[in-house]
C-alpha cells in the first residue's frame, strides 16, 4: 500500500506469522487511528471502535451501542441490524460494549456485501436517528411501563431487561463485584452495561451528550483486515465520513488505578430462590491486578499461567483446592480486555469459613511453582510433572497446548455417531416429550482447529420452544447461521465438554432468546455435547429433588409405553 490521500502512514510491518503486511495510519484531519492488515484471506473484516469510559452505572455506553443501530441518516429503517442479520452474507455481525470501549465489528467474504456492511455501520455510529427519535432511547434504554390503569408502574426497556437478567446470575454478579473492588477510583469501578438500579437515572439529554462527545472520529480506532483494495476502502472512509468532521480533543483517557496500601476484603450478597438453603452457596475469590495490557510478555505469561495453574488437566492450584474440600468447582479467568488486566481464582459453592484456607492454599501453590514472583526455567506441578517455562519459551508452551488439542480434534471420527435426523431421533427418543429443553450439538472447527460454531443435531420440542424456532429450522443448522450474536463463553464451554469430557454448569443471559439460562452440558458422541437448558422460571420449579421426581414421573406416565 502506498501513501493514501488524507492519511499519514505511521508504521509498516511485515507480519510473517499471518503472511500479511500491517499498517498503522492516522487520519490527517481528525487524527482517527487506523490499523490495516493486507493479506490473502478472503474473509474481510471491518471494525470501528470508540473509547467510552463510564462515569456512572447508568449503562449509557451500552444503551448507545444498541440505539445507534436502530436507523441512521442513509438507512432510516427501524432496525438495520436485524435486516443485515437476515439478508446479509456476513460471516460476523455484532456490536459489543466493554468496560472502557465500544466496538462495531463486521466480516464478509463477498466484496459488495462487505462494502455495504461498512456503509451501514459507519452511518450508524456517526449519523444515528437518536437525535430525531427519542422513542429509540425509551425502547432500547428504559421507560415507564403500565400494564393496566390499576396496575403497578414499572420500568421496561431492552437494555434494562437484559441487565436484570445479567444481575440475576451469581457468576456475573461476582465478576462485577471483583472489578468494582479492584478499580474503585477509575471508570472500571462502574458497570458500563448498566446496573438496573441506576439505569433509570439516565436522562435523554445525558445520553445524547455521551454520543456527541465520544462518537467522534478523533476518538475512534478503525480496523481493516483481509484481501481487499486498502487504498480504495481508506479513500471511501475519508471522503464519505471522516473528512466531514473537524478535529476534536476528546477527554477519554483511561486513568490507572493506584495500588492499594494493603489487600482489600469485600463482602457482597446475591439472592437465592425462595426456600433454598444457603448451605454451600458462598463464593470465595482472590483477585489481583496484573500490570498493563501493553506488557506483551506479562500478558501472555498470565494466559499460560491461567491454563497451567487452574484450567489444565492436573492443574496444581485447582487440584489442591479440590483436595482440601474448598468448593465444588474452582474457576479462574484472566480479564485481558481492559487497560489494567486482572487475574481471578474463584471457589464456587463453598462456605465463608473456608476463606483463610482458600487463600493459604492457592498462594502456596503459586509460590511453589515459581510462576508469579520468580519465573525460572522449570515449573514443578503437583503431580511431579516438570514444564519448561521462561518468557522466551511462552510460545513453545502455547504451541504444545494447541498441538494436543489439534491431535484430539484430528482423531474425532464418525464411527457410532448417527448420520441422519431420524437416527438422532431414535437415539434420543426418550427426550422427545421431556418437559425440559435438550439438544445434542456438534462442534465445528476451522482449519486451525479452533472451535468456531456448533450445529444442532438433535433437539426436542422444549428446545424449539425456548429458541423460538420450529424444529425443521433448527436441526442441521449452525448457531451462527440462525443467530447473529455468537458469545464465545458458550462456545468455549461446549468445546471443553466435547473434547475433554467435562460436565459444566453455566448461567448467563442469552440475547437470542432474551432470557437468563442455566445450561448443563456434558459429552455425548465424539466432538459432540449434550445440553440441558433451563430458564429462570423453570429453575424455580425444579430446584428441589422432590419436584424433579414429580416431573420425571409425570413424563414416564404420559409418554412411555
Amino acid at each position: 500500500m502506498k501513501q493514501v490521500k488524507g492519511y499519514t502512514i505511521l508504521q509498516k510491518q511485515e507480519l510473517k506469522e499471518l503472511n500479511a503486511t500491517g499498517y498503522l495510519l492516522e487520519h490527517d484531519k481528525t487524527k482517527a487511528k487506523v490499523a490495516a492488515i493486507e493479506t490473502t484471506d478472503d474473509n474481510k473484516v471491518f471494525s470501528i471502535g470508540f473509547r467510552t469510559p463510564p462515569k456512572d452505572s447508568t449503562g449509557v455506553a451500552h444503551i448507545v451501542e444498541h440505539t445507534v443501530l436502530c436507523g441512521s441518516k442513509e438507512f432510516p429503517v427501524k432496525d438495520p441490524f436485524i435486516e443485515l442479520a437476515k439478508g446479509s452474507l456476513n460471516t460476523f455481525l455484532n456490536a459489543m460494549t466493554y468496560p472502557d470501549k465500544t466496538v462495531y465489528p463486521v466480516a464478509s467474504c463477498n466484496d459488495k456485501d462487505f462494502q455495504n456492511l461498512m456503509h451501514v455501520y459507519m452511518d450508524a455510529v456517526f449519523y444515528p436517528n437518536i437525535y430525531k427519535e427519542e422513542k429509540i432511547f425509551k425502547q432500547e434504554g428504559w421507560h415507564y411501563h403500565l400494564d393496566s390503569v390499576d396496575g403497578p408502574l414499572t420500568y421496561n426497556g431492552v437494555v434494562f431487561n437484559e441487565m436484570k437478567g445479567v444481575f440475576s446470575s451469581p457468576e456475573q454478579l461476582i465478576e462485577r463485584k471483583i472489578q468494582q473492588s479492584l478499580y474503585p477510583d477509575t471508570g472500571y469501578g462502574f458497570e458500563s452495561g448498566g446496573d438496573p438500579v441506576d439505569i433509570p437515572n439516565l436522562t435523554y439529554r445525558d445520553y445524547l451528550d455521551f454520543h456527541s462527545k465520544y462518537y467522534h472520529p478523533s476518538n475512534s480506532y478503525i480496523y481493516l483486515y483481509g484481501d481487499m483494495d486498502m487504498e480504495e476502502k481508506l479513500t471511501w472512509i475519508d471522503e464519505k465520513y471522516l473528512s466531514h468532521f473537524e478535529y476534536l480533543k476528546v477527554d477519554s483517557e483511561i486513568k490507572p488505578q493506584k495500588a492499594f496500601d494493603k489487600p482489600a476484603e469485600v463482602d457482597a450478597f446475591y439472592s437465592l430462590a425462595e426456600g433454598e438453603s444457603d448451605k454451600d452457596k458462598s463464593y470465595i475469590s482472590y483477585n489481583a491486578v496484573t500490570g498493563n495490557s501493553l506488557d506483551r510478555d506479562l500478558y501472555i505469561a498470565f494466559q499460560v499461567l491461567n491454563y497451567v495453574l487452574i484450567q489444565g488437566v492436573g492443574a496444581p492450584v485447582k487440584q489442591a483446592l479440590v483436595d482440601a474440600g474448598i468448593g465444588s468447582e474452582i474457576i479462574s479467568f484472566f480479564e485481558e480486555s481492559i487497560c489494567q488486566p486482572f487475574f481471578s481464582i474463584i471457589a464456587k459453592n463453598t462456605e465463608v469459613s473456608k476463606k483463610e484456607e482458600f487463600v493459604k492454599i492457592h498462594r502456596g501453590c503459586i509460590v511453589s511453582v515459581k510462576a508469579v514472583h520468580d519465573v525460572t526455567d522449570t515449573v514443578n506441578l503437583s503431580d511431579g510433572e516438570e514444564l519448561l517455562y521462561t518468557v522466551r519459551k511462552k510460545k513453545q508452551i502455547v504451541f504444545e497446548i494447541q498441538k494436543k488439542q489439534k491431535k484430539m480434534i484430528h482423531a474425532l471420527g464418525k464411527e457410532g455417531i448417527p448420520s441422519t435426523e431420524e437416527e438422532y431421533c431414535r437415539h434420543y427418543s426418550s427426550f422427545e416429550y421431556l418437559p425440559i429443553a435438550f439438544t445434542d450439538i456438534e462442534i465445528v472447527f476451522n482449519e486451525e482447529r479452533h472451535a468456531v460454531d456448533w450445529i444442532f443435531r438433535y433437539a426436542n420440542q422444549e428446545l424449539a420452544r425456548l429458541e423460538k424456532l420450529p424444529l425443521d429450522q433448527l436441526l442441521g443448522k449452525s448457531f451462527g447461521s440462525l443467530f447473529a450474536n455468537m458469545d464465545s463463553k458458550w462456545l468455549r464451554s461446549y468445546e471443553r465438554s466435547a473434547l475433554y469430557g467435562e460436565v459444566l454448569e453455566l448461567m448467563d443471559y442469552s440475547p437470542e432468546v432474551d432470557r437468563t439460562l442455566k445450561v448443563i452440558c456434558f459429552p455425548t458422541f465424539k466432538g459432540h455435547c449434550g445440553c440441558i437448558l433451563f430458564d429462570l422460571d423453570t429453575i424455580k420449579a425444579v430446584y428441589t429433588s422432590n419436584n424433579v421426581h414429580k416431573i420425571w414421573n409425570t413424563y414416564l406416565r404420559s409418554y412411555t409405553k
